[in-house]
C-alpha cells in the first residue's frame, strides 16, 4: 500500500512539468484552422513569401534611389568644380560668351565653309575654346542621356550656357556642333544643315547677275527676309555689315549645293585668303522662315558710306 502510494506520487510529480510544459507551448504556437490541411499551409506560406519580396523589393527600390542620387550629385559637383572653379576653364568661358560675336563667329563662319583653313595661333586658340566648351556640354549631354543626371539638375546648373546654342547670334555655332560631331549638343539646339542662302543686291531676283549663274534652276524662291544689320552702298552694288538696322533680302532654298562655289567665286570670298577676300560667307538666322541661312558680309570698312534704305536696286545702288 505504501509502495503504491510512492510510485503514484513519483508519476504525478514527473507528469506536473511536462503537463505545464505542453501547455505553454500550445499557448504560443497558433493552431490551424479546423479542416486545414498540407495544401492551405503551401498556400499561406506562398502569400507570405510573395508580401516578404514585395517589402524587400520596396527597400531595395528605396536603397537604389537614394544611391543614385548621391552619384548624381557627385556627377554634378566634380563637373560645377570643373566648369566654374577651373582657373584654366574661366578665362574660355570668357571668351565663348563675350569674344564670339567679336570675331570667333566669324573664324567658325570660314572653318564651315573650308573643313580646315589656315589658322594663326590666335585663330587657333580661339578654336580651341569653342572646342572646349562643346566637349564639355557634349559631355554633359551624355551624362543625361545615360541616366547619371537629371535635366533639372542640368537646366539648373549649366542651363544658361546651353540655352545660348539657341540664341540666333549662335547660328554658327549650331552649325559647328553639327558638323564636326558634337550630337548630343546638336540634338538638344536643333541644328538642321543650313539649306537657305540670302540675297540682298545683284543676286536678287530680276538682276542680270541672278539669270546668269542660272539661280532660278540652282535655287527655291522662299520670301522676304529681315535680318539684323545694314546694306550699304559699295559701288555700283551694296555690301551687307552685322550691327544695327534691318537689311531686306530674299530667302532662297539650295536645290543644287554646288551653286556656294560659284557664288563664293562671285563674292570674291576666299576661306583660305582672306586678305584677298571681299566678303565673307557667313550663317545667320533668319527669323522670318526660322531657319539659319548663309550670306555675305562686306568685309572692308563702310565709314563714310551711305545705308540703303529698304530694299536695294541698281537705280538707288
Amino acid at each position: 500500500m505504501d509502495i503504491g502510494a510512492g510510485h503514484l506520487l513519483q508519476a504525478l510529480a514527473t507528469a506536473a512539468p511536462m503537463a505545464v510544459e505542453q501547455a505553454m507551448v500550445a499557448a504560443t504556437v497558433p493552431q490551424a484552422p479546423a479542416g486545414w490541411g498540407p495544401s492551405h499551409w503551401d498556400a499561406l506560406g506562398n502569400v507570405l513569401l510573395g508580401v516578404g519580396a514585395v517589402v524587400g523589393g520596396v527597400f531595395g527600390l528605396h536603397t537604389y534611389r537614394k544611391s543614385t542620387r548621391t552619384r548624381e550629385a557627385e556627377w554634378l559637383d566634380r563637373l560645377f568644380e570643373r566648369f566654374y572653379l577651373n582657373p584654366v576653364f574661366s578665362p574660355v568661358l570668357l571668351s565663348f560668351e563675350y569674344d564670339f560675336a567679336a570675331g570667333t563667329d566669324r573664324l567658325v563662319d570660314r572653318v564651315l565653309t573650308v573643313g580646315t583653313p589656315v589658322l594663326d595661333k590666335d585663330e587657333i586658340d580661339r578654336i580651341r575654346n569653342v572646342d572646349v566648351v562643346l566637349n564639355f556640354l557634349e559631355h554633359l549631354l551624355y551624362l543625361e542621356s545615360d541616366k547619371h543626371l537629371l535635366a533639372q539638375d542640368r537646366d539648373a546648373m549649366f542651363g544658361y550656357w546651353l540655352g545660348l546654342l539657341s540664341q540666333p547670334r549662335y547660328a554658327s555655332l549650331r552649325q559647328y556642333a553639327l558638323q564636326f560631331g558634337y550630337e548630343h549638343v546638336a540634338a538638344y539646339c536643333s541644328a538642321r544643315k543650313v539649306e537657305h542662302v540670302l540675297m540682298y543686291g545683284s543676286l536678287m531676283r530680276g538682276h542680270e547677275a541672278h539669270a546668269r549663274f542660272g539661280l532660278d534652276e540652282a535655287l527655291e524662291f522662299v520670301g522676304e527676309a529681315r535680318i539684323p544689320g545694314s546694306v550699304y552702298r559699295v559701288a555700283d552694288y551694296p555690301g551687307f555689315k552685322f550691327g544695327e538696322g534691318e537689311a531686306h533680302c530674299e530667302l532662297f532654298r539650295i536645290r543644287d549645293p554646288s551653286v556656294l562655289a560659284k557664288l563664293d567665286e562671285y563674292e570674291e570670298y576666299f576661306p583660305q585668303d582672306m586678305a584677298r577676300s571681299e566678303y565673307a560667307r557667313r550663317v545667320v538666322h533668319a527669323a522670318d522662315a526660322g531657319v539659319d541661312a548663309w550670306i555675305y558680309e562686306y568685309l572692308p570698312a563702310v565709314e563714310g558710306r551711305s545705308r540703303v534704305a529698304g530694299r536695294w536696286s541698281t537705280a538707288a545702288g
